[in-house]
């Protein structure tokens, strides 16, 4: 988890690059035009998956044809279909102005088998790359962003990695830091049968008996660099 020090300290950079940028409207597609981008065949689906530099294929929704883009990112453990349902309807219904896309961080939803390695420093970075690479293959330059709990962390970092490239950033249920008092309530959910059925539903739907471990290692990943500063 960041330290609160360093994301106030991006956020005032990004929103430092949003102010100097301003300027009259401009479209978001590649080809000039308003209105949503020409896309190859490839990529012209409202779902599908994208190839990152490294081979991992990433699965992405694509809603709406409006000149306003807009990209989710799910939090731990999340999903286009989890954590964005109603924002993908929402902004992706006929009229609304928004091309609304989402995308499975690798090792979830349907960014899979690729594993999810969480012992790896650096997967909200990678996940900000990642992001930033399917909205450039998605023939999206400028796009705002929408970032739930670990995915407002990548968000944060998107913004500051590619100012000229996020237009807007809205985060929510996003830890700047992690306390004891943190880690020893949270600690208390890594034993998934004492989740309600409720709760676990929508995981072993998704995740089947790979839950619990993945569960436990985002944990494990998240709580061993509590104190660490993600570097820029």
């Amino acid at each position: 988890m960041a330290s609160a020090l360093f994301l106030r300290r991006v956020l005032a950079r990004f929103e430092a690059n949003r102010i100097l940028l301003k300027s009259p409207r401009r479209c978001i597609s590649t080809g000039g035009a308003c209105g949503a981008p020409e896309l190859t065949d490839e990529y012209r689906g409202t779902t599908g998956k994208i190839r990152a530099d490294d081979g991992v294929e990433l699965y992405y929704e694509r809603r709406g044809d409006g000149p306003r883009a807009l990209l989710c990112i799910p939090g731990a453990l999340g999903s286009v279909g989890t954590d964005f349902t109603p924002q993908m309807e929402h902004f992706g219904r006929a009229g609304s102005g928004f091309t609304i896309v989402g995308f499975d961080p690798r090792g979830y939803g349907k960014s899979r088998p690729h594993p999810r390695n969480f012992s790896a420093p650096g997967f909200y970075q990678r996940d900000a790359e990642d992001a930033a690479g399917v909205m450039e293959k998605l023939g999206f330059q400028r796009f705002s962003v929408l970032g739930w709990s670990d995915g407002g962390v990548s968000g944060i970092i998107l913004a500051a990695r590619f100012p000229k490239r996020v237009k807007k950033l809205v985060v929510w249920g996003s830890n700047a830091s992690v306390t004891k008092s943190d880690i020893e309530l949270v600690e208390k959910t890594r034993d998934v049968s004492q989740w309600s059925p409720k709760m676990r539903a929508t995981m072993e739907t998704l995740y089947g008996g790979d839950f619990p471990g993945m569960w436990s290692n985002w944990m494990d990943g998240v709580f061993s660099r509590e104190t660490r500063r993600l570097s820029l």
